[in-house]
């Protein structure tokens, strides 16, 4: 498939959405699996607020009426019109040894301009289910279960000896999507917030002045610790970084916690002022003089304050009394 042909394609897609036209998404019929669920739902995450309409079927003039036809079909083709990948017509590799599946293909050609987000979906996503699908062990290959495990117990269990309708198998399958779109949009939320803590980390050591405290000023991982580790071995004892303030999850509380002296083995390189450890409230604002406190833990590793630039303060607060 030619960048061209697939710009087209796209295109007439886009089109569709606009209008308010449904997508048609083709997949194989009867007993479903991760693979095939998955594809739906990076359609549907991709295209926000598409109308989806599934076609289950292996009757290929049924399928070819369809603008992706996934799972099935045999071929990796894109026509301008249509959009098929599928994994069964041959064996491939990815880089890290997990066979291609249909979702992992469609996934590369949504993303694959954004090769650090398509990284972080592949590891938390795409490879166990792309490994399961294939039938590899994610124990040979490195990889834990998969978040998608519950997606084949959903198929319909024939029951006195009495054989599963199609339209069993496809109410089924309705019935897990729900599910299987609220882990891919949970994923890519936590990817896109994996990055974009990466990117506000590096800001904040690249402008970090050898006080004491290094003041991140958006919600981060703890993705912060190797990285301040790799930038403490660089430093004289006296310019080291001895605190860490960013905002809480909520975008609006301040964290402040101690850095690890050898990372990542416990024990900070010094804790909290003695004197807050165990406070709380009204208690912690009057002894460290900063208002909006909320506690400090009673092991002096970390302290929270109801507004970030109440955290700074203390945090500069905490470098003077401990250095």
């Amino acid at each position: 498939m030619t960048k061209q042909l697939l710009k087209r394609f796209f295109e007439k897609i886009a089109q569709k959405v606009a209008q308010g036209y449904e997508i048609l998404v083709g997949v194989h019929g009867r007993e479903f699996h991760e693979d095939d669920a998955l594809c739906v739902s990076l359609i549907k995450a991709k295209f926000l607020g598409a109308i989806v309409r599934i076609i289950r079927t292996r009757d290929m003039n049924e399928l070819a009426k369809c603008d992706f036809i996934l799972d099935v079909g045999d071929k990796d083709e894109c026509d301008g019109e249509h959009l098929w990948l599928d994994h069964h017509q041959a064996e491939e590799f990815w880089a890290n040894r997990v066979r291609k599946s249909a979702c992992g293909k469609l996934a590369e050609v949504f993303w694959g301009s954004d090769p650090e987000f398509l990284a972080g979906l592949r590891t938390e996503l795409l490879d166990s289910v792309e490994a399961i699908d294939n039938g590899q062990n994610l124990g040979d290959l490195g990889l834990s279960s998969s978040r998608l495990f519950f997606v084949h117990g959903f198929n319909p269990v024939a029951m006195a000896g009495e054989a599963c309708s199609d339209v069993a198998y496809d109410d089924a399958f309705a019935s897990v999507l729900p599910m299987v779109d609220a882990v891919l949009r949970r994923v890519i939320v936590a990817v896109r917030a994996a990055i974009a803590s990466r990117v506000a980390i590096e800001q904040a050591i690249a402008e970090y002045d050898g006080n004491g405290l290094l003041v991140i000023p958006a919600p981060v991982d703890m993705a912060w610790e190797p990285a301040v580790a790799s930038l403490n071995a660089t430093l004289e004892d006296s310019e080291k970084v001895l605190f860490v303030a960013f905002k809480d999850s909520d975008g609006v509380a301040g964290d402040l916690l101690v850095v690890k002296r050898d990372y990542p083995q416990f024990g900070a390189l010094v804790d909290l002022p003695a004197s807050w450890r165990g406070l709380r409230d009204d208690a912690l604002s009057e002894e460290s003089g900063v208002e909006g406190a909320i506690f400090c833990h009673q092991g002096g590793f970390m302290a929270v304050w109801q507004k970030f630039d109440a955290a700074v303060e203390a945090g500069h607060r905490a470098v003077a009394l401990v250095r």
